[in-house]
């Protein structure tokens, strides 16, 4: 449940990082906020240790995110 000015932390988290678009559009596709917020720990959880600092990014940029 992303809005549409979203899309530019989306854009630069998939660049170069595999996997992590699909994982980024269950957050963006998802029908409730309880889903997107549970997709979102989801891909935080997966992708934290191999790629840390897109994740602080996006994990920084949560509230305005999710709305």
């Amino acid at each position: 449940m992303l809005i549409d000015d979203q899309n530019s932390w989306i854009t630069t988290a998939c660049l170069g990082i595999p996997h992590i678009k699909e994982a980024l559009h269950d957050i963006w596709m998802a029908e409730t906020r309880t889903a997107a917020h549970k997709a979102f720990s989801s891909c935080v959880r997966r992708f934290e240790d191999k790629y840390p600092a897109a994740m602080k990014c996006l994990v920084k940029d949560k509230d305005a995110s999710l709305l």
